[in-house]
C-alpha cells in the first residue's frame, strides 16, 4: 500500500524521555510540553510525560510558534536530543484533561511487552 504524501512507511517506537537513550539512531515518537524555544527557530525544549527535559533540533527553522502539548516524530540522537522530522501541536481544549501519568504508564507498558506484529 502506498503511503499518502508526507507520511513515512518507517516504523516508529512510541517512547518517553527515559527510553530515548535505548533508541539511538532509531525513528521514535515522543510526547511532551514545550518549555523553551530557541529564538533562531532551529530547536526547542520539551518536558516529556515522564518529566525528562529534551532538546528537539529542527532541520529547517520553525515557521510557527510552538507551544503546549506536542508530539514529535524524529530520530533519537542522544540521551536528551531528538532530530525532528515532523510534529503535531495539540490545542489546549484537547489537552486540558490529558493524564500524563496514565499516558506514561501506557508507553512504559508498550515498551515492556514484545510486539507480536513486528516483522521478524
Amino acid at each position: 500500500m502506498k503511503m499518502p504524501a508526507g507520511l513515512s512507511n518507517v516504523t516508529r517506537s512510541r517512547i518517553n524521555g527515559r527510553l530515548l537513550a535505548q533508541h539511538l539512531g532509531k525513528e521514535v515518537t515522543i510526547l511532551g510540553e514545550v518549555s523553551k524555544v530557541n529564538p533562531n527557530g532551529m530547536s526547542f525544549e520539551i518536558l516529556t510525560t515522564d518529566e525528562q527535559r529534551l532538546t528537539v533540533n529542527m532541520k529547517h527553522p520553525l515557521e510557527e510558534p510552538v507551544t503546549g502539548v506536542i508530539e514529535v516524530r524524529g530520530t533519537a540522537q542522544g540521551r536528551t536530543m531528538l532530530m525532528c522530522d515532523s510534529y503535531i501541536m495539540f490545542p489546549a481544549e484537547i489537552t486540558a484533561l490529558f493524564d500524563k501519568a496514565q499516558f506514561n504508564t501506557a508507553v512504559t507498558l508498550i515498551n515492556t511487552i514484545a510486539n507480536p506484529w513486528a516483522p521478524s
